[in-house]
């Protein structure tokens, strides 16, 4: 039988085997990554423009550093972080660096910021390093993983770090981060750190230092007592009737903005006091507005007394000031007071406005003494004021000054006697009627429009009355869009009787007219009584339309004919069904036969609108025109461009009809092999519906999935897609940003969580021009583009979706150096046992 001696060697050779293995495994697997680390980032350009080849060569080695061991993915970021052009080369890849580095595992992206990112952040000042290290902390939702303590010793470093340094790009950067970890700071550190900008702010007569700063105070404020708030606004606020610099005082104001809210009544009323004196004596120009910007959080603080006396005190620079954009600011300060005094005590403030209406003024400056009495309860001089401005639209000869005239009275009109708002309404209709520059039509049915709410149905009735009269004889396509917005503007407060009349005139003239613009314009004020119309007119007068549009051929003047026929006969069954499916059928003719980009993009925009009213057909044919000329496309740019029209019009397919398209498209893009055609084939399936694509069909397009910035979001097209196939995606580095947020929102709802906050939507709804007269205007979209408004920004939830995502990781094969804790374990417990013999041996 064995000595104790015997075991108690075995088990310390035991312990030591362990220990050494480890130890040695650890070491040569730090060698090993450093020099992986090395090599990886070196295969990384700074540069933003970058060929194929290069986005090829530097997307494997963005694979190959995602399935590297985490001693590889630390010394990569921290090589990178060591050094500013290194850590330039993290900004063309921040998302794929999010996935490839943390692998979305938020335990190794919190190691990756304590190893990596924090001492990089907290020894360096260079913008590039700053940035790109706080860039990955918003990424990986660090903040909301560390504790109060090392988000207030972070908070600590970077404010410190931004008083130590006067470059602006350096204080950015170190004011990002505070911006990041300041939601889970304690008041009483807030307290503190805002305390430190503050006095360094007011100290210091470097207006672009401060600016720089302020990101870090405005993200301190909400954590601050109310006590120390107060405190440093008044610290702030007191420097403002002494500082001279406009931009400093800029800076002033905007720091004090959000901590003037926290104060006192009397310390409110001696903010006031300090903001108006400056207000008073201020005369740079732009100085104003952010002084202006100071009283509105304060108001409800200041008693009526005050506010009276501080209103007072502003009104001799109104009735002085010729500058339009300051007297705007001094009308918007005064109005912040003026809000707080109510009944006779108000009439003082209310004359000495109206002795400056009552002097020599344009339009423009009338409109905004008016817009400025509309904060008082003064009927009296309300009223006066609205009989001064009646007077200056009866005898301006100015159409845009009659237009801002009539604006103001608008913007007075709850406190004005109706007949005085009718009177108004009365000099723009005709004046309206009886001009012939279409610009001025334009901006007097602007104002009218303003005005309408005020009208009685039988007013609203004779002006809609005479301006159809106008309408009916104008030749102008410009003058007859601006009268039917002005006919538009009253129409609709005219009783239900009056339709008939109003309309024949209209339809009598949409009978004998073939230019699509003005049959447009005559459909939108037609189809404003539709409602109250015989259904054989309404149905006519959409044939009419489809009628001009067998003979069109030009794609502008076919949306133009395609919004007139949705105005007509887009709010009920009047029109017809077949007059719908006629035009979405010429429409779908014209698109199968439409070469150039542009044009067709119009006319797929005019097929889209269409949706719901006419039958899904004619999108099909449609969509399958446009996606044969992409499956035969040589070129990314044409898959791109035609692709563009494809996703409007595959908006509006049925399952089966998606399906069809999906699957020709799907079946392209698996047999090509130029990187550009396939990510642009991609991307157009990547817009279809979901169930475009089946699981199948998923399998043939791997190779979509590995190129670089691959559109990922095409694994969401299939129905009841596999949460393991989205699950593959979501821990691709090489996904678009784009695509792999869509994955994840797509993921989580598979799990019912919401791992997407903000608008992550694809679809498209018709463009304004469909559905106003007058749409807006963007120079920077083409008249085709949708009107769609975007939602914000999505962001993605990190530690939650790590956490949905641990069950579907896929679990790395076991290799020599995957063994090495197994040995290392094996070796400990054995080591323990003999130990534990050893005792028991020497016990007996």
């Amino acid at each position: 039988m064995a000595r104790p001696a015997v075991y108690l060697r075995a088990g310390a050779v035991c312990l030591l085997a362990g220990i050494g293995v480890w130890g040695a495994s650890a070491w040569e697997q730090r060698l090993s990554g450093q020099e992986a680390a090395a090599r990886l980032l070196a295969a990384f350009s700074n540069s933003d423009d970058l060929t194929e080849q290069q986005a090829t060569s530097e997307a494997q080695a963005q694979l190959e550093l995602s399935r590297a061991n985490g001693y590889a993915r630390r010394a990569f970021l921290q090589i990178a972080l060591a050094n500013p052009p290194d850590a330039r080369r993290l900004k063309a890849w921040e998302q794929a660096f999010e996935v490839s580095l943390s692998q979305v595992e938020r335990s190794e992206a919190h190691a990756l910021f304590e190893q990596a990112v924090l001492p990089a952040v907290s020894s360096s000042t260079d913008p590039d390093v700053l940035r790109e290290g706080f860039a990955l902390m918003e990424r990986w939702d660090i903040a909301a993983t560390l504790s109060p303590a090392e988000n207030e010793k972070l908070a600590r470093t970077l404010v410190n770090a931004m008083l130590r340094t006067d470059d602006t790009d350096q204080v950015g950067g170190l004011a990002y981060g505070v911006t990041e970890v300041a939601a889970l700071v304690r008041p009483a550190v807030a307290d503190e750190l805002a305390s430190l900008l503050v006095s360094r702010s007011i100290e210091d007569s470097n207006a672009s230092v401060n600016d720089a700063r302020l990101p870090a105070l405005l993200a301190l404020e909400p954590r601050l007592s109310d006590g120390r708030a107060a405190a440093l606004a008044g610290q702030l606020t007191e420097r403002i009737p002494q500082e001279h610099n406009g931009n400093t005082l800029r800076t002033l104001a905007m720091e004090s903005r959000g901590l003037v809210g926290k104060m006192s009544t009397q310390e409110a009323e001696a903010t006031a006091s300090n903001v108006v004196a400056r207000i008073a004596a201020e005369m740079n120009p732009g100085v104003l507005a952010p002084l202006e910007s100071v009283l509105e959080p304060v108001r409800d603080k200041i008693g009526a007394d005050k506010a009276r006396e501080l209103a007072l005190q502003i009104e001799p620079r109104i009735i002085l000031e010729e500058n339009t954009t300051d007297l705007e600011s001094l009308l918007g300060a005064w109005r912040v007071l003026a809000s707080r005094v109510s009944g006779d005590e108000s009439q003082p403030l209310a004359a000495m406005l109206l002795q400056r209406m009552n002097m020599p003024a344009d339009g423009v400056t009338l409109g905004r003494l008016a817009s400025a009495l509309a904060a008082l309860n003064a009927r009296s001089a309300l009223s006066e004021a609205g009989e001064i401005l009646i007077a200056r639209m009866r005898t301006t000869t100015n159409a845009d000054d009659l237009a801002r005239l009539a604006s103001a009275i608008a913007a007075l009109r709850k406190k004005l006697p109706a007949e005085t708002t009718s009177q108004a309404a009365g000099i723009l209709v005709r004046r309206m009627i009886a001009e012939q520059d279409s610009g001025a039509i334009g901006a007097m049915a602007g104002a009218l429009d303003d005005l309408d709410e005020s009208l009685s149905a039988q007013e609203a009735a004779e002006f809609a009355a005479a301006i159809a009269k106008r309408m009916a004889t104008e030749s102008n396509a410009e003058a007859l869009l601006n009268l039917g917005s002005g006919f538009l503007a009253v129409v609709e407060r005219a009783d239900d009787e009056a339709a008939a009349g109003l309309a024949a005139p209209l339809l009598a003239r949409l009978r004998n007219e073939n230019r699509p613009d003005t049959l447009r314009t005559l459909a939108f004020a037609i189809g404003a009584m539709a409602d109250e119309l015989d259904p054989a007119q309404i149905h006519d007068a959409a044939a009419k339309l489809v009628t001009a549009m067998t003979v069109e051929t030009d794609p502008e003047a076919l949306r133009s004919l395609t919004a007139g026929l949705l105005a007509i006969g887009g709010k009920g069954e009047k029109a017809g069904a077949e007059n719908f499916n006629k035009a979405a059928s010429i429409l779908a003719a014209r698109i199968s036969l439409e070469t150039d980009f542009a044009r067709l993009h119009d006319l797929a925009a005019s097929l889209h609108a269409l949706k719901g009213h006419a039958s899904p057909s004619a999108s099909l044919r449609a969509a399958s025109s446009v996606a044969a000329r992409i499956a035969s496309a040589r070129e990314a740019v044409a898959v791109d461009a035609l692709g563009r029209s494809l996703k409007l019009i595959a908006q509006d397919l049925d399952g089966p009809g998606a399906a069809e398209i999906g699957s020709t498209l799907a079946a392209r893009a698996a047999s090509e092999t130029n990187t550009n055609l396939l990510r642009a084939y991609g991307e157009v399936l990547g817009s279809f519906p979901v169930g475009s694509v089946n699981a199948q069909q998923l399998g043939q397009l791997d190779r979509l999935f590995t190129i670089p910035n691959a559109p990922c979001e095409v694994v969401t097209r299939a129905k009841d897609v596999d949460a393991a196939a989205l699950a593959r995606q979501i821990l691709n580095p090489l996904c678009f940003e784009d695509g792999w947020t869509e994955t994840v929102a797509a993921f989580g709802d598979a799990f019912k969580q919401e791992l997407v906050k903000g608008d992550t939507a694809r679809e498209e709804g018709p463009a304004s021009d469909f559905t106003q007269l007058i749409a807006k205007d963007d120079d920077d979209e083409s008249s085709s583009d949708s009107a769609a408004g975007s939602g914000a920004a999505a962001h993605v939830d990190f530690n939650n979706l790590s956490a949905v995502l641990d069950p579907l990781r896929p679990r790395e094969l076991l290799t020599a150096g995957s063994a090495i804790p197994a040995i290392t374990a094996l070796l400990l417990v054995a080591g323990v046992i003999f130990l534990i013999l050893a005792k028991r041996k020497i016990r007996h």
